[in-house]
């Protein structure tokens, strides 16, 4: 009976916690290794995980000090025993099938990644915004696919790739719907990147697809991804945001004749770009920001004149770009970066006026 090894970080949660390990321990599949990692956490998480501990004995914490959730998952790495590793994330919940899908799908396929649904719930809704499965059951292998394996690995940097499998834009950069051989991670020393604060787990599947021999995917949506954490780092402001996205953009280019890949060069500018906005959200003209304009313009220039960026500034394929995408591209192409700013400013007024969002739709 193989065993799972569920690897659960823990930072201020405490309003969620309960919650999300109650769904881990009614799994109806119960071979389980539960790892709980307080990461430094300043409320209660810390006790309410000893608690599950003196209850179930498949519960492991591991108390530590605040190093962030690419270390705190490193941490339960070092440590699994069991024969495949998933991550929840400790302010979200899974289906109590949802483990049981995932062996009732292994034990008729081989693959060292395995892929399954989600759900994803917005700041203070209760109902879920986004529901997002594969189109039918498969399993990709390399060595057969090395065309499919190259969408595979474009969709993990931009859902914009189309496949008769992966036309929903299915959730690939993210790690909570996951499941991975044990042994697959030992052979290639799978690690997160600790030098990243943000998207370490869209950098770490990127590499693992990569590494991977074989691919499957379950069409069940089991996880319910929330957002409405406002403790998440989705919505905190993230000083130096941009040394996040260089050092995952370096990183995406180290992997040899990147740029023979036609699909998946395209993708990595359409990523680049996408970076770049994100850090203009979560950084830049964050409202918690402390720096002043002019410093401010002075960093998105330096920022532009990155070789990688400017490759994607210029890259004449816009085909996996929103239209939204598409006229940022045009706004960077003008000389310094006087249009970014109104650019950015557009984009909020447009979340909070639907009149204006249907014109732009229409913009080309």
């Amino acid at each position: 009976m193989q065993k799972i090894s569920v690897i659960i970080p823990v930072y201020k949660v405490g309003s969620y916690l309960c919650e999300c390990l109650d769904s881990v321990i009614n799994q109806t599949y119960n071979n389980l290794e539960i790892i709980l990692i307080d990461d430094g956490s300043p409320d209660n998480c810390g006790t309410i995980c000893d608690e599950y501990a003196k209850r179930d004995s498949r519960v492991i914490v591991i108390h530590k000090e605040n190093a962030g959730v690419g270390a705190a998952r490193n941490d339960g790495l070092e440590i699994v025993t069991g024969d495949w590793i998933t991550f929840v994330d400790s302010d979200d919940w899974i289906e109590p099938d949802y483990c049981e899908k995932f062996i009732q799908f292994i034990s008729k396929n081989q693959a060292d990644i395995v892929f399954l649904g989600g759900v994803v719930y917005e700041t203070g809704g209760e109902e879920p915004a986004v529901r997002r499965s594969v189109n039918s059951e498969f399993v990709y292998t390399k060595a057969d696919s090395p065309e499919k394996w190259e969408i595979l690995l474009s969709k993990v940097l931009t859902y914009k790739v189309n496949d008769e499998h992966l036309s929903n834009q299915f959730f690939w950069g993210v790690v909570w719907n996951t499941f991975l051989d044990a042994h697959f991670c030992r052979k290639n020393n799978i690690k997160f990147c600790t030098k990243m604060s943000t998207f370490e787990d869209g950098l770490f599947n990127f590499m693992i697809v990569e590494k991977a021999g074989n691919i499957g995917a379950i069409p069940y949506i089991g996880y319910h991804y929330r957002k409405t954490n406002v403790e998440s780092v989705t919505y905190r402001y993230v000083p130096g945001r941009i040394n996040n996205s260089l050092i995952y953009i370096q990183n995406v280019y180290s992997i040899k004749d990147i740029t023979n890949m036609q699909q998946l060069n395209k993708a990595a500018s359409a990523m680049i770009l996408n970076e770049f906005l994100s850090c203009l959200n979560k950084d830049y003209f964050h409202e918690d920001n402390p720096k002043s304009e002019r410093e401010i313009r002075k960093e998105l220039l330096k920022l532009k004149q990155e070789p990688y960026i400017q490759q994607a500034i210029w890259q004449k394929d816009n085909r996996l770009l929103s239209k939204k995408m598409r006229l940022f591209k045009l706004c960077l192409r003008l000389p310094g970066v006087w249009s970014i700013k109104p650019f950015y400013k557009l984009c909020e007024l447009l979340k909070r006026n639907k009149m204006l969002k249907q014109i732009f739709s229409d913009v080309q």
